[in-house]
């Protein structure tokens, strides 16, 4: 097997970062229980239904009258939840996806187990919001992100860390 394609701009911040990961440039083995991707794709969606935990919707309306909704998992949207210094992992869905995805909820409880704070950015139009503006998701524009996290901040969190879904 050969090592996994990556597409990137050479240079910067991400040749520092790629450089610390070093599990990405090995070839990718698959486990014997699951050797091809369509077991990989099935146990997946599996996966999904295992993670336990509900989010609390915080809708955010954008200057162009977009609705971006913010999952916060387990009552993390709380302040008695933790510390106000504790912090905020935002996750970000892939096309077409939200906060319903296994993926992402896994990684909501994988923050969560740390002590931090989870919340996922659902885009405009995205599990169940309405579209309400005239632009719609763009993974590109990153505008949106932005105006989350200024959301986020806004609810008293000093650090956000963003991870982003694919």
């Amino acid at each position: 097997m050969t090592p996994p394609m990556l597409y990137y701009r050479p240079g910067g911040i991400a040749e520092k970062v790629l450089a610390h990961c070093t599990a990405i440039k090995q070839p990718f083995n698959p486990t014997v229980w699951a050797p091809n991707a369509h077991v990989q794709s099935a146990m997946g969606m599996l996966r999904g239904l295992s993670a336990n935990g509900n989010y609390k919707r915080q809708l955010v309306l954008t200057n162009d009258h977009g609705t971006l909704g913010l999952d916060w998992w387990g009552g993390a949207d709380k302040p008695s939840y933790a510390a106000h210094d504790v912090p905020v992992v935002l996750f970000i869905h892939g096309i077409n996806g939200g906060s319903h995805e296994g993926y992402v909820k896994w990684a909501c409880v994988a923050a969560a187990s740390r002590g931090w704070r989870a919340v996922v950015l659902n885009m405009r139009g995205c599990n169940g919001l309405p579209l309400t503006s005239a632009r719609g998701y763009n993974a590109i524009n990153t505008a949106d992100v932005h105006i989350a996290v200024q959301s986020i901040h806004r609810c008293g969190s000093l650090m956000v860390l963003p991870f982003i879904g694919s």
